[in-house]
């Protein structure tokens, strides 16, 4: 094993937040599906328009429920994630934000890197646009705290 594959530490999604972020979503389905039915007999544009809420409600709750099977690690070439996609690696890395008022996921923290990457997100766990990587949501507060402390040591001078 190379020292660069050393995992120096890990975000996983928990299994409470994501029942509650997919629940959360799954009734907004099923209201907008109920309103849909509702409206549907006032006017069809509308009740269409409840419908189309309920089927990207569904889309994404799926879409989150996948997405929170990966998790992040942390290791001396940077951030990865379990399906092998590179975050920031470490030298690209400039600052980590972890403010109340950061722009960052909850419970998570935000990277600034140098070069930007394409946009990329997965719902729960990381986002990128541009410079900014975000890393969070669905994760407990204090593991995503301990990667960032770790983060911030590795890239300071």
């Amino acid at each position: 094993m190379d020292v660069s594959d050393e995992v120096l530490a890990e975000l996983h999604p928990s299994l409470a937040r994501r029942i509650a972020g997919v629940g959360s979503l799954v009734a907004l389905g099923a209201l907008a599906g109920l309103l849909g039915v509702e409206a549907l007999q006032r006017s069809p544009v509308v009740g269409l328009g409840f419908f189309g809420l309920a089927g990207a409600a569904a889309f994404m709750a799926q879409r989150l429920w996948r997405s929170t099977q990966t998790y992040i690690q942390l290791t001396r070439d940077g951030l990865h994630d379990s399906a092998g996609r590179v975050l920031a690696r470490l030298d690209d890395i400039r600052s980590v934000e972890r403010g109340p008022f950061a722009f960052k996921p909850p419970h998570g923290f935000a990277v600034k890197v140098s070069t930007p990457g394409p946009r990329t997100v997965v719902p729960g766990v990381w986002w990128r646009f541009g410079r900014r990587v975000g890393v969070g949501g669905t994760t407990p507060p204090r593991q995503a705290r301990f990667m960032a402390e770790v983060l911030s040591t590795l890239i300071r001078p």
